[in-house]
């Protein structure tokens, strides 16, 4: 389900662009608490742009890189490959791949008796991603999967950056294959903590940590909705196509159901780190050691080896009587005004699109005090999220400062759409602001959406960015 966009350019070049992110019919299923309300986190990504396959690294969304979050390669014969990501048709491409004679060699505890055994098999190659930036209780993170038909797993979850502590949005095996039968009708909810040196580590081993939805047979056969609500250090809740399926609330082991730290690994605190969030494939130790890896043969059939994301989306809880123009890490702006003003400096990301220029020792924007930025040369961007009270046309204004007398301007991309071009002038000065407006209105639904300003034009130095202005100014 991706977006749907009409354009229509009439003699007074009046275009109107229809804007709502994937997820919006789809409720937040788990509850934000008392007297609180969902804010989406710039981590939330709809995947409606390409980004090709590449063996360099690179970073794409301005939220993503294409590996996982430290050098190690994967687990049992994995070895994660950046140029088996890509995102195109609207979906995050997460892929499986064999070259001909390649092994690899690990260690397996199969009998779970703190004795390794070593195997060796033919190498997997799989696609992994890592997010930019990190999340932290209380929060809540969905994603709408197409889990691979694979007997490998396709997963998303969230590991702390010195791999100590570890939640499992999802661990599917989907493979419809005979020795696989029983994991492809299951779901793999859970979590994992651990301690490096001397190595010891504790996951939920009981029947909750593995759900057959009702109705269900093969998890692959279909698109399905994965979420965790992260509540605190000592509660997750988990969700299966917006049902609460399973909840883990304690410590220690309660009424038969592994708790969240009964070892202790924690020393009593519970889940409390931030958190890197990781989409991967791999093709795991344990279950590749058992006879469950995929054939030669198998693998060859590329569709079935490829995990496939809709979108993802974060949200944390905030005061419900918020009605500020900006918060300070997300940059979201959450009004039910008419007119609603952000700051340039309360960019969620900045980066530029645009070769460096000499003199401009900043990439993307510089916060300059007061909720300005500087530094400012063309192609330089900064995200922001903006949530929209209502359905309606609305008037985007930036207001800026420049001595430059020709080329400037400000692209403005939305949910990352090109909308427009807004025509910037100069003002005699990088310290005289005047606002300037895009030719023509845009409607957008009501929601939070993902706001670029880029400046852009013939003039190497560009602007002064003060403010952000939104003004609803009709209906639909």
């Amino acid at each position: 389900m991706k977006k749907h966009i009409s354009c229509c350019i009439a003699l007074m070049l009046t275009s109107v662009a229809s804007l709502a992110a994937d997820w919006d019919v789809y409720p937040v299923p788990a509850s934000a608490g008392a007297g609180k309300v969902w804010q989406l986190q710039p981590q939330s990504d709809e995947f409606n742009y390409n980004f090709s396959a590449t063996t360099s690294a690179a970073t794409f969304g301005g939220k993503w890189t294409n590996f996982y979050h430290n050098t190690w390669e994967g687990p049992g014969p994995t070895r994660w490959m950046r140029e088996n990501t890509s995102v195109s048709d609207g979906q995050l491409q997460i892929k499986a791949t064999r070259v001909a004679g390649e092994t690899k060699t690990y260690d397996v505890d199969l009998n779970l008796d703190g004795i390794n055994e070593q195997f060796t098999s033919p190498a997997t190659r799989a696609g992994c991603i890592t997010s930019t930036t990190r999340v932290k209780y209380p929060v809540f993170v969905e994603a709408r999967v197409k889990i691979a038909n694979a007997v490998m797993a396709s997963d998303v979850w969230m590991l702390s950056p010195d791999d100590t502590e570890e939640i499992d949005i999802l661990e599917a095996y989907g493979g419809k294959a005979a020795r696989n039968d029983w994991f492809a009708q299951r779901l793999h909810l859970s979590h994992h903590l651990f301690i490096r040196n001397p190595f010891t580590d504790y996951q939920p081993r009981d029947a909750s940590t593995w759900y057959a939805g009702d109705g269900v047979t093969y998890w692959a056969d279909n698109w399905v909705r994965i979420g965790v609500n992260w509540v605190s250090p000592t509660r997750l809740e988990y969700y299966v196509n917006g049902q609460l399926v399973k909840v883990m609330d304690k410590l220690n082991t309660v009424n038969g159901i592994d708790g969240i730290d009964p070892w202790n690994i924690t020393g009593g605190k519970g889940i409390t780190k931030e958190m890197d969030i990781i989409i991967n494939m791999e093709d795991q130790n344990w279950n590749a050691a058992q006879g469950r890896q995929p054939t030669d043969a198998e693998i060859t059939n590329t569709s079935n080896h490829t995990f496939k994301v809709d979108w993802i989306r974060v949200y944390k809880p905030v005061t419900a009587t918020t009605s500020s123009s900006s918060s300070s890490s997300a940059a979201s702006s959450a009004s039910s005004n008419t007119v609603q003003l952000i700051d340039f400096a309360n960019y969620y990301d900045t980066g530029k699109s645009t070769a460096s220029v000499s003199g401009d020792n900043y990439i993307g924007f510089n916060k300059s005090g007061g909720g300005n930025i500087n530094y400012n040369t063309v192609g330089d961007w900064g995200d922001y999220l903006v949530t929209l009270p209502s359905d309606g046309k609305y008037k985007f204004e930036i207001i800026t400062a420049s001595p430059m007398t020709s080329g400037l301007g400000a692209k403005l991309i939305i949910d990352g759409i090109y909308v427009g071009t807004i025509s910037v002038g100069s003002t005699g000065g990088w310290e005289v602001y005047s606002a300037f407006a895009l030719a023509n209105s845009i409607s957008i639904g009501a929601g939070t959406h993902t706001v670029r300003i880029e400046s852009t034009g013939s003039s190497t130095w560009q602007w002064n960015g003060d403010q952000i202005r939104i003004t609803r100014v009709g209906s639909l």
